[in-house]
This record gives C-alpha cells, sequence and structure tokens, in this order.
C-alpha cells in the first residue's frame, strides 16, 4: 500500500481531485466486511461486487454506469442497514451527489 501511495500520479486539477475523492470515498465504503455474520456471505459478494464495478466506472469517468452502481447498492445495503455503521449512510449520500455532481458536468 505505501509504495501505491508514494508512486501514484498527483492531481493537477480540480477535476482530478475531485474523482480521486469520489474513489477514495467508494474505497472506504467497500471496507465494511466486519459488520457481516457468516450467514450473509452471499449478501456481502454482492454488495463487494457492486462497489468494485462502481470503483471502476468511477476511475474511467462512466458516471451514468456509476450511477446505476449505487442504485443497486442502495437495495442491497437496504436489505442489511441494521448492521452498518452509523455515518455508512452519509457516506453513500455523498458518494451518491459525487456521481450526479459529475453526471451533469460531463
Amino acid at each position: 500500500m505505501l509504495i501505491q501511495e508514494t508512486t501514484a500520479p498527483t492531481a493537477n486539477n480540480s477535476s482530478e481531485v475531485q474523482n480521486q475523492e469520489t474513489i477514495d470515498r467508494a474505497k472506504r465504503l467497500s471496507e465494511f466486511n466486519s459488520c457481516f455474520g457468516v450467514d450473509q456471505d452471499n449478501l456481502f459478494y454482492l454488495v463487494t461486487e457492486q462497489m468494485d464495478m462502481l470503483t471502476g466506472e468511477i476511475r474511467k469517468g462512466y458516471y451514468q454506469n456509476a450511477e446505476q452502481r449505487v442504485a443497486n447498492l442502495a437495495s442491497l445495503l437496504w436489505a442489511m442497514h441494521n448492521r452498518l455503521p452509523k455515518d455508512f449512510f452519509e457516506d453513500v449520500e455523498l458518494l451518491t451527489d459525487d456521481i450526479l455532481l459529475n453526471t451533469k458536468s460531463a
């Protein structure tokens, strides 16, 4: 991880900075596997798969596709909302706002 952080290209403009913040937020949201029990492995797999796709589409700039991924995630996350950290949905809302902003400006 340290190597990736030290060799990553520096963002030169506000668009790149905003994209990186959105990617970072998506990565943060994908690291919540400790909240699930063994009986929810399949659901966790589906969420992880959607988060990976979401992060990839944000990196590529496919914000309309990312918007659909967020909608898919919302359905999955609602099914397990009582096991998520309390600030999780706030981060999801911020991520959705970032994606919608980028969709409108693209």
